[in-house]
């Protein structure tokens, strides 16, 4: 299926459905190639350039081979990827984030053809993607650990250790639970829950917790590091939250320990309402992105319904902060995603793609947002699609466009800020993305 969404596209003032247009041609994209395929990071992830970055970490002129497969691997990595044979993988964190997709926009996307007499507008041709990638996902969380959890399938190279391919991460996991909670409240299979609460006891029982003076917690990226790191706290913490909600009887201590992760990030927001990426004791380096600062916003908007009063309103403030330093300083005049704070390049679809979705699910709260959200996807079907439904990776400052279309990096996060464009039809009951749990789930969290 080849749409014509490149770089000429204009938006008509019109056209409602363009969304749901863009949202089709990529999920035909995704039926047609398939949910197996390289990824940005795999390159590094070969043993000759383990081998260069473990030289890199003894220091002294290991340092040297380390800078010079870090540049060889920045500037041809596909041709790299060609030449090493690398092969291609499935993501859970792209499956998480595709069923998530699917069932926030089940009248969207392409006909299930494994589904007798089910069309392109019946709500089934989602919800039966969704299943489809969730039941993978249960059949396949990362060996040997007590609970249900996942990593990346490939070993991933960090400042100083090599973490083991399959090692559970906060980011990944807390994506699935999303999804997991996502396909329950849409199916009312309470496996899906069960699953998603088993999976907390990753960040309860496996990362590292960081806790401060105050009695406030930061938890690490992994069950291997003791980084404190705004974005992969929160997001764990907001999916604790979330999956507890769902609980007859939630589990208290769980909760104090969500709710102690949001006031730690909270309480480290700067003045001018950012976050650095890293978090103290970790504070590495002072860098804001537009990404990681989306993913914060979207957690701490995420935990709201289950925040006592005080802290509620408390981090509803400081959201309301945070969007207004992403809307002045990581997106430029022509609604492109910048990377960083101090650097418009290189701009890439996960910026854009996290954009679309920061600025579309905080329209509930501010619902200006969500023409901003409109306008980025805009940016992004007229300079990123490549014209078959799928997404380039990246622009650099040159103008050079990297077309390759992963699908851990791009594809699966924009197949989900699309679908929280994609209108409803008048006569469904469709799951909105935006639901908030109810009042009733609220007050058992003790709010």
């Amino acid at each position: 299926m080849s749409l014509n969404l490149g770089a000429d596209h204009v938006a008509p003032a019109n056209d409602a459905l363009r969304f749901a247009t863009a949202y089709t041609a990529l999920d035909a994209w995704l039926d047609e190639h398939g949910l197996e395929g390289p990824d940005v990071c795999d390159v590094r992830a070969h043993p000759l350039f383990l081998a260069a970055h473990r030289a890199g970490l003894r220091g002294g002129v290991g340092r040297v081979p380390a800078r010079l497969a870090r540049s060889l691997e920045a500037r041809a990595r596909g041709p790299l990827r060609r030449a090493l044979r690398i092969p291609g993988r499935r993501y859970p964190q792209a499956m998480g984030l595709m069923a998530r997709a699917w069932l926030a926009a089940p009248y969207a996307g392409t006909a299930d053809s494994t589904i007798p007499g089910e069309g392109a507008t019946s709500t089934a041709t989602g919800i039966a993607k969704a299943t489809r990638a969730l039941t993978w996902l249960v059949d396949h969380p990362s060996p040997g650990y007590p609970w249900p959890c996942w990593g990346q399938p490939y070993d991933w190279p960090t400042r100083d250790l090599i973490v083991p391919r399959d090692t559970p991460r906060a980011t990944v996991t807390s994506i699935i639970v999303q999804a997991l909670c996502d396909g329950f409240e849409a199916t009312g299979d309470v496996r899906g829950r069960d699953q998603a609460v088993a999976a907390c006891g990753l960040f309860v029982e496996g990362l590292h917790h960081h806790v401060d003076a105050d009695g406030d917690v930061c938890m690490s990226y992994t069950t291997v590091d003791e980084y404190c790191v705004h974005n992969a706290s929160v997001l764990a913490a907001a999916a604790i939250l979330r999956a507890e909600g769902l609980c007859d009887a939630p589990d208290a201590a769980r909760v104090d320990l969500a709710r102690a992760a949001i006031r730690y990030t909270r309480k480290h927001q700067r003045d001018d309402g950012s976050w650095f990426y890293w978090g103290p004791p970790s504070a590495i380096l002072g860098r804001v992105d537009g990404y990681h600062t989306g993913f914060v916003l979207e957690s701490l908007f995420d935990a709201l319904p289950f925040l006592p009063e005080d802290e509620a309103a408390a981090t509803r403030t400081a959201i309301e902060r945070g969007v207004a330093h992403f809307l002045a300083h990581l997106l430029d005049p022509d609604d492109a995603p910048r990377y960083t704070v101090a650097a418009r390049y290189p701009l890439d679809v996960q910026s854009a793609a996290q954009a679309v979705l920061t600025l579309a699910r905080l329209a509930e709260i501010q619902p200006a947002l969500h023409a901003r959200a409109e306008d980025v996807a805009d940016w992004s079907l007229a300079h990123l699609a490549n014209g078959d439904g799928s997404f380039a990776t990246r622009i650099d400052a040159r103008g050079r466009i990297d077309r390759t279309p992963y699908l851990r990096w791009g594809q699966s996060w924009m197949l989900r800020a699309l679908a929280l464009l994609c209108p409803a039809p008048d006569s469904a009951d469709a799951l909105s993305e935006t639901s908030r749990p109810s009042g009733s789930i609220s007050r058992e969290l003790g709010s």
